[in-house]
């Protein structure tokens, strides 16, 4: 029963007469036993092994008339759009029934475009889709641009069929050969033709190529034409007389390392003056035209250096000239002070309104990082980020410091506390008003003040007869609640009449901050625990 029902699915195959017993079959065509039961099986696996093909066959025709059949949909719907949006363009202004007056105007426009007397010639010259040129040149990139965009075009659907886009194709030409039947050039005109199919298409791309390499070879032309010149005029120059050079050994004298007093500036290499170094050279700045407010305000370059009273208070100029570091040497030749750390390599005073020890006080003004949003501390590896006040002036940076001439009752500790207070005062009420000068002095009392340094600061401003000491303050915003110091404090800073602009700027080791300030800066970071 199964087998019958099994069979019946597929058609019929005779299996009454493959089963049964024929009794008048002849020529030894009868079943047999075996045929009865071994036959139907094969028969079942062979039907089920056909379905299975056709089936296969099936969807792999369903699958290809599908892929044409998208594949020209794509474009007759593409037809279709344009159709659409060309009748929409073109669409008549008209509404029935008098659109026939628009109909009538359509048929006396094209017969009026069917003559050639009547076209306009400059409707014709900025055509786009009819335009002649003149160029051979031109016309041959022209044709060339077509027939890659035309090959591009049939390119494409055999493209999307396989899903494969690269950068570039590559195509097979497959020859089939006549078997060595007799002469002919079928298989070689196949080949010329395949290639130039092939080649035409990057012409213009290759032309481009071209182009910009010569282009680069023009330059280079130029540049190696620019280069004889130049070898021509600097040929041209007169000789110049040379020294000759003899070898000599000369001992070296060892070098000291000096260091300030606070034991934490920067340690320099330098030759002390006691040392008799007779090839020295030192540059003269003197020769530089520098302003100074008064007369007073600097010794001038002529004075009598014997005059002056070194190592004292200086009661002619009414400042003090005695040095931190303690009594300092003067030149037995020309009595003008020597640098107690060494030769600098800058002649005489340098820029320096002073002979011998230029006071001064730098003014450090730091604060924690806090993020604007949440007022949090910005931590950066495990450590608080500081930010300092600096003065920016032709991109370079600096913290405020300020020279000074201290009497003989001035002690440095407190003296120059009392400076920088009198400082903000007084600039404070001549720029804000009452209420913001005093909300400012008021937040700076609550502020920390720490004395970082007092002694040589190794400044690039320092000569051989004049130098630097200073005395570092540093003032901190204070963590109360009320006491950050305001915007007002950057307008007290910037000097009138200039191109400083004072802002606030992340402590960090990589900055334009001047080099002197930037080791007091070293320093400070390492006193709060902050990054650097």
């Amino acid at each position: 029963m199964y087998t019958t029902a099994y069979f019946q699915m597929f058609g019929d195959f005779s299996l009454d007469a493959l089963q049964g017993e024929d009794r008048t079959c002849q020529n030894h065509m009868c079943p047999t036993k075996t045929s009865r039961w071994l036959v139907p099986i094969m028969l079942g696996f062979y039907v089920l092994l056909t379905n299975i093909l056709m089936f296969n066959l099936l969807i792999a025709m369903f699958s290809k008339t599908y892929e044409e059949i998208e594949s020209a949909s794509t474009y007759y719907w593409n037809y279709q759009r344009y159709q659409m949006i060309n009748d929409y363009v073109h669409r008549s202004p008209l509404a029935p029934p008098i659109i026939i007056v628009w109909h009538f105007y359509e048929a006396y426009k094209a017969i009026g475009n069917q003559c050639a007397s009547l076209r306009n010639a400059e409707t014709a010259k900025y055509n786009p889709f009819c335009v002649r040129f003149t160029d051979v040149k031109k016309e041959r990139e022209m044709v060339k641009w077509e027939h890659m965009k035309a090959m591009d075009y049939l390119r494409e659907p055999s493209t999307k069929a396989t899903g494969k886009r690269g950068v570039a194709e590559s195509r097979a030409v497959v020859f089939r050969g006549g078997g060595g039947v007799g002469p002919g050039q079928g298989p070689v005109m196949d080949l010329k033709s395949e290639m130039s199919s092939v080649t035409e298409g990057i012409g213009m791309e290759l032309e481009k190529r071209f182009k910009e390499i010569d282009n680069q070879f023009q330059r280079f032309n130029d540049v190696d034409s620019r280069l004889n010149d130049i070898i021509r005029q600097i040929n041209e120059l007169p000789t110049c007389q040379c020294n000759e050079f003899t070898d000599e050994v000369v001992p070296v004298q060892k070098s000291t390392t000096t260091q300030a007093d606070s034991g934490t500036a920067e340690t320099r290499k330098r030759t002390k003056l006691e040392v008799e170094y007779p090839d020295y050279f030192a540059y003269d700045a003197c020769e530089e035209v520098l302003l100074f407010p008064s007369e007073e305000s600097h010794d001038g370059v002529n004075e009598n250096l014997r005059t002056i009273n070194f190592n004292q208070y200086d009661s002619k100029a009414k400042l003090r000239r005695q040095s931190l570091l303690g009594r300092y040497r003067l030149d037995s030749t020309t009595g003008a002070p020597l640098n107690p750390m060494g030769r600098t390599g800058l002649l005489g005073k340098g820029l320096l309104p002073r002979w011998g020890p230029n006071h001064s006080f730098v003014l450090c003004i730091t604060r924690w990082t806090r993020d604007t949003r949440t007022g949090v501390q910005v931590i950066r590896s495990n450590r608080g980020v500081l930010q300092y006040l600096a003065l920016e002036r032709n991109k370079r940076l600096c913290m405020p410091w300020y020279l000074t001439d201290h009497t003989n009752k001035c002690d440095f500790d407190e003296c120059v506390p009392k400076i920088i207070s009198s400082l903000v005062t007084r600039r404070g009420r001549a720029i804000l008003p009452e209420k913001r000068v005093e909300r400012l002095l008021k937040r700076i009392e609550k502020a920390e003040v720490t004395q970082i340094f007092k002694g040589y600061l190794d400044d690039q401003l320092n000569a051989d007869s004049a130098w630097m000491e200073t005395v570092v303050i540093n003032l901190h915003e204070s963590e109360s609640k009320g006491a950050q110091l305001p915007d007002d404090i950057l307008k007290l800073l910037n000097e009138p009449g200039t191109e400083e602009q004072c802002k606030w700027v992340e402590v960090s080791h990589s900055s334009n901050l001047r080099t002197s300030h930037n080791y007091i800066l070293k320093n400070i970071a390492e006193l709060r625990r902050a990054f650097y």
